[in-house]
């Protein structure tokens, strides 16, 4: 899924979620450019609501962010960033084989998806249970084009 693709934003994963450490060290020794999200902490300790995103430049330059999330300790390059992305890998809890994606919570990806190149695959790695028949949906909520799980690569109508 990933071939073809120079740039490409994803999330470093938090313990219970799939992980994407395999994927980020594998792209990253491979030479692809990757944005990470930067959720950072306001002075009182609650996430940023805006989102941004930093060039991952290996684990020795990682931060313990909002949550215990590592992400970059780079400058953030502005929401505008992720329009240089060409595939995005956006966290979540479950999906449907139609696109639908119910996020993690806060709606951060909903936020930062809407600076996604027109053109850009959105995917979403799961576990096959998370993979259900139908969720709700707001208006806000990007689809996924995407779906990756431990048993199989799922292709949506929205791609």
């Amino acid at each position: 899924l990933c071939a073809g693709h120079t740039t490409i934003a994803l999330y470093a994963s938090a313990p219970g979620e799939p992980d994407t450490w395999p994927l980020i060290e594998a792209l990253h020794a491979a030479g692809h450019t990757l944005l990470l999200p930067l959720l950072g902490r306001r002075p009182d300790g609650t996430a940023r609501r805006e989102p941004d995103w930093a060039e991952y430049t290996g684990r020795r330059q990682l931060r313990s962010g909002y949550a215990g999330i590592l992400e970059p300790s780079g400058a953030g390059l502005g929401v505008g960033a992720l329009a240089r992305a060409s595939l995005v890998w956006c966290a979540g809890l479950a999906a449907t084989p139609s696109g639908d994606r119910l996020g993690t919570g806060g709606g951060w990806y909903d936020r930062a998806l809407r600076f996604a190149a027109p053109d850009a695959l959105v995917a979403v790695l799961l576990r096959d249970a998370e993979v259900l028949p139908s969720l709700p949906v707001e208006s806000f909520d990007r689809p996924v084009g995407a779906i990756v799980t431990e048993d199989r690569v799922l292709r949506t109508a929205r791609e």
